[in-house]
């Protein structure tokens, strides 16, 4: 599951860095980052899944839920990466 989740957020994050470690515990940079990085964590892989299933409605459930830490930065810092990537992706 980790490389599924690992190649979707690679196609996503085209601009900024992000760190994030895999519910099976390997750690991935997403992006490259000005400074230190944003990084996340997934509890587990059923996790993974549900982000690249539906990450619009995933992300904050899995926040609110601790199955998706952000262990640097916030999840305002995550939010705004997010948003700004989320613009740069084509129409459709």
């Amino acid at each position: 599951m980790s490389t599924i989740v690992i190649n979707f957020l690679e196609q996503f994050f085209v601009e900024g860095g992000i760190e994030v470690t895999t519910a099976a515990g390997g750690r991935h940079m997403i992006g490259k980052a000005a400074g230190i990085p944003l990084a996340i964590r997934f509890a587990d892989r059923a996790a993974e899944l549900r982000l690249v299933l539906n990450p619009a409605l995933a992300l904050g459930e899995l926040f609110m839920a601790d199955r998706l830490k952000v262990t640097r930065g916030t999840i305002y810092d995550l939010l705004e990466l997010a948003t700004r990537n989320l613009a740069l992706q084509p129409p459709g």
